[in-house]
C-alpha cells in the first residue's frame, strides 16, 4: 500500500513541475532587450553612461583676457590655436574707461612671486601682487587717470624687459573664447596667453 501511494506522489509532482515549465514567464536573459512603455527610460550602469558621452561633453570653455590692443590680442589669438580647435574671439561692450591701469599678466612658468621681486629689482617700486580673486598671479603696476600716463608708464617696464599691458577701466574689452578637454587646467593657459583673467563660460553660446 505503502509503495503504491508513494508512486501515486510522484507521479503528482511531476505532472505539477511540467505544467508550471509550461506555464510560467520565461525571465529574460542577460543583456536581452526589453520593451518598455512608452516613456519609460531604461536603466544603464554609470560606468556605461560615462562611456557613452560625446568629446564635446568632456570639454569646458573659457574666455581669456581682457585685451586692450590689437597686437596682444593677435599674439593671444596665435597661442591659442595651438591649444584648441576652435578660437574665437569676443568683444564685450563697457561703460566710458574712468581710469587707465597697467599689469603684467601671469608668467609662463607661473611664479609670479619671482616676476614682482625682479621688477622691484628693476627700480619700480609703485606694484602689487595680487595673490587671490580672478586675477591672482598678476602683478598691477599703477593705475592712471590718463591713457598717455599709462601708455608712459608701460613704455618704461617694456624697454626693462617685462611685459606690461595698459587696459581701460571701463571700455570694450576683447576676450579669446576656447574648449579645453577635461585635463588641461586654465591657469596654465591663461599664462601662456598672457590674459589677465580666465573666466568660465557656456560652450554653447
Amino acid at each position: 500500500m505503502l509503495p503504491r501511494a508513494l508512486l501515486a506522489l510522484l507521479a503528482v509532482m511531476n505532472l505539477s513541475v511540467a505544467l508550471w515549465w509550461m506555464t510560467h514567464d520565461v525571465a529574460p536573459e542577460t543583456g536581452a532587450s526589453v520593451d518598455l512603455p512608452a516613456g519609460v527610460p531604461g536603466l544603464r550602469l554609470v560606468g556605461e553612461a560615462e562611456a557613452r558621452q560625446s568629446p564635446e561633453q568632456a570639454m569646458r570653455c573659457f574666455r581669456f583676457g581682457p585685451y586692450s590692443d590689437p597686437v596682444t590680442l593677435a599674439s593671444a589669438r596665435e597661442a591659442a590655436a595651438d591649444i584648441a580647435a576652435s578660437v574665437e574671439v569676443l568683444t564685450v561692450p563697457g561703460p566710458a574707461p574712468s581710469a587707465w591701469r597697467v599689469a603684467a599678466p601671469p608668467p609662463p612658468d607661473g611664479d609670479a612671486a619671482a616676476l614682482a621681486t625682479r621688477i622691484e629689482a628693476a627700480g619700480f617700486n609703485d606694484f602689487m601682487l595680487i595673490a587671490e580673486g580672478p586675477e591672482a598671479g598678476t602683478v598691477a603696476l599703477g593705475r592712471f587717470s590718463t591713457p598717455e600716463a599709462a601708455a608712459r608708464r608701460q613704455a618704461a617696464l617694456v624697454q626693462a624687459g617685462f611685459q606690461a599691458q595698459v587696459h581701460p577701466v571701463g571700455g570694450n574689452s576683447e576676450w579669446v573664447r576656447l574648449a579645453l578637454p577635461a585635463d588641461r587646467q586654465p591657469a596654465d593657459v591663461r599664462a601662456a596667453l598672457a590674459a589677465l583673467q580666465a573666466q568660465p563660460v557656456d560652450c554653447g553660446g
